[in-house]
C-alpha cells in the first residue's frame, strides 16, 4: 500500500476471508496511516462505479470482484492499488498473488482468546472449525449456510461425509469411495477437487490425504441427507473395514517386528470410520437426522457386532 500502485490477488477460503485479510492488514499500520488508508479504500461492485472513480486524481484502494478483473491494469496505470479478493478454485491472472495459509493452531487459539472468548471455548472452536474463518463464522452464528450445504450438493458429499478421511493414493481406500457413492472413483474425486477448490469448500487435498475443512460443521450441514439405506450401506463397509486383522498376525512372533504386511486401509480412513460412529452417538440432536430414530442405540449394535467374542487379534487389529 505504501509503494507504488500495483495488482494484489488474495485467495482465500472465501471471498470474505481475502477482504479481511486486507482489513487486518491495514489495521496493523500506525493509527495515522490506517485511518488514512482505510479512508482510501473502496469496494467496486460495477462497471459503473468503477468508471465514477478511476480517474480521481487522489490514489485509491480499489476492491474489485472477479467479474472485473479485466479493469485492474487499467486501474493501477492511473496511480491506484488495485485488491482482487478471490477463492481458491480462481487461476491468478497475475504473478503478484498468493493464497492465504491455514492459520497456526495456537495463534487462532490465542486470536480468539483475545476476543474475549474463554480459553476453553477457543480451544473447542480451534478443533470445531478446522481453522477455517468462514466454518468459525457459522459456529459464532454471523453467517448463512454455504452453497455445498444443499440437499442436492449433498448427494455427491455425503460418501466423503460418512468416510471422514481417505488416502487418494490407496486403491482400497478409493475402493470404498466408490461404493458408498456406487460411481467410479475418478468421477468423485474429479467432483470433490472441485468442492476443495471453491469458495468456502467442505473438503481439503493435503498430498494424497482427503480430509474435511471442519468434520462437525459437515456433519452439522450434511447429515440429515443420510438416508437409512445409505446409513446401512455404511455400517457394512464400516463393519468390514473395522473387523480386518492386522496381517501380521499371519507372521511368527519372533518376526512380527520385521513384517511389511499391514491392513489394507489407511490410518485415515479407519479413524474416520470410527469418528462417524462418535458422530452418530452424539452428534445427531437437533440436525434433523432422519436415517434412525436412536442412532446412539444404532452405533451400539455395530460396536457390539465387532467385539463380542472378540478375539486377541481382533482387538490388536482394532
Amino acid at each position: 500500500i505504501n509503494s507504488e500502485s500495483a495488482v494484489l490477488e488474495v485467495h482465500g477460503e472465501s471471498i470474505d476471508e481475502a477482504i479481511a485479510f486486507l482489513s487486518a492488514a491495514l489495521t496493523t499500520l500506525p493509527k495515522d496511516p490506517s485511518k488514512k488508508h482505510f479512508f482510501r479504500c473502496v469496494i467496486v461492485r460495477d462497471r459503473e462505479a468503477f468508471r465514477s472513480i478511476v480517474d480521481e486524481r487522489s490514489p485509491m484502494v480499489l476492491v474489485l470482484p472477479e467479474s472485473l478483473q479485466d479493469l485492474a491494469i487499467p486501474a493501477a496505470k492511473k496511480g491506484h492499488h488495485v485488491f482482487i479478493p478471490l477463492s481458491k478454485d480462481v487461476v491468478s491472472s497475475t504473478s503478484n498473488s498468493f493464497i492465504l495459509p491455514i492459520p497456526d493452531r495456537d495463534e487462532f487459539k490465542n486470536a480468539l482468546v483475545g476476543l474475549d472468548i474463554e480459553e476453553e471455548r477457543a480451544n473447542s472452536l480451534c478443533v470445531d472449525s478446522g481453522r477455517s474463518l468462514p466454518v468459525l463464522q457459522r459456529l459464532i452464528g454471523l453467517t448463512k449456510n454455504p452453497e455445498w450445504a444443499t440437499a442436492e450438493n449433498a448427494t455427491i458429499l455425503l460418501p466423503a461425509l460418512l468416510i471422514g478421511a481417505w488416502d487418494g493414493n490407496n486403491e482400497h481406500d478409493r475402493d470404498i469411495i466408490s461404493r458408498l457413492a456406487k460411481k467410479d472413483y475418478e468421477d468423485i474425486e474429479s467432483e470433490y477437487t472441485k468442492w476443495a477448490f471453491s469458495n468456502d469448500a467442505p473438503l481439503r487435498n493435503t498430498g494424497t490425504l482427503w480430509h474435511h475443512t471442519s468434520r462437525l460443521d459437515s456433519w452439522r450441514l450434511l447429515s440429515r441427507n443420510i438416508s437409512k439405506l445409505q446409513l446401512e450401506r455404511f455400517a457394512e463397509i464400516a463393519n468390514e473395514i473395522l473387523s480386518e486383522k492386522d496381517p501380521s498376525f499371519n507372521v511368527a512372533d519372533n518376526k512380527r517386528w520385521l513384517s511389511t504386511e499391514k491392513i489394507r486401509f489407511s490410518n485415515a480412513l479407519r479413524e474416520g470410520v470410527l469418528q462417524t460412529f462418535i458422530l452418530l452417538a452424539t452428534s445427531t440432536a437437533g440436525i434433523g437426522f432422519k436415517a434412525n430414530n436412536h442412532p446412539e442405540n444404532w452405533v451400539s449394535v455395530q460396536v457390539k457386532k465387532l467385539i463380542t467374542n472378540a478375539s486377541e487379534e481382533r482387538w490388536y487389529s482394532l
